[in-house]
């Protein structure tokens, strides 16, 4: 099962460079606007009084920083969810099978559940930021951001394990 079989074969590599470079681009507009480690800091909180005492800290327009960050943020989980799940299938391109095949296709989809897990996490941020603070949206953010980062570190560890199996040149067990 291909979970990217609506990007044809031949387009992948352009379509994997253009997310790499999109993905890039968003994360050195974070780095250059800031503020870093926002959602950290964020989800951190514990009431309404310490959201307003993170957001101040980020200098006079706090707020409105904190929310475009976030906006770029969601521009950046389709490049990196592409991105990351098509470097786990360029790599099946490979002398690959058996459990190392289907644990590529396995970490290409979870790249789609770090996205969704993403975008549960900022609209949790934006909720609060724009609402008020709430224990329970917090903690969802919270978890959210547990299971967007397992999924990347899934597909992360695939691509290393993958570049080294073949940078060795290790041939597949049969």
């Amino acid at each position: 099962m291909d979970p990217f079989a609506f990007i044809p074969v031949d387009r992948r590599p352009q379509v994997l460079s253009a997310a790499a470079l999109v993905s890039l681009a968003c994360m050195l507009t974070l780095y250059y606007i800031g503020p870093a480690n926002l959602a950290k800091a964020l989800e951190a909180s514990t009431s309404q009084d310490e959201v307003n005492k993170i957001t101040a800290s980020f200098g006079n327009h706090g707020r409105g920083l904190a929310l475009l960050n976030l906006a770029i943020d969601y521009v950046f989980i389709p490049a990196y969810v592409s991105g990351l799940g098509l470097a786990c299938l360029a790599f099946l391109n490979h002398d690959v099978s058996g459990i190392f095949r289907s644990v590529g296709i396995f970490a290409a989809m979870l790249a789609y559940v770090a996205g969704a897990a993403d975008v549960i996490e900022n609209t949790s941020l934006v909720l609060t930021l724009l609402w008020r603070f709430d224990a329970l949206i917090m903690s969802l953010a919270r978890i959210a951001t547990v299971i967007k980062l397992m999924g990347l570190a899934v597909g992360f560890v695939f691509i290393l394990a993958a570049t080294a199996r073949i940078a060795l040149n290790l041939q597949p067990s049969r």
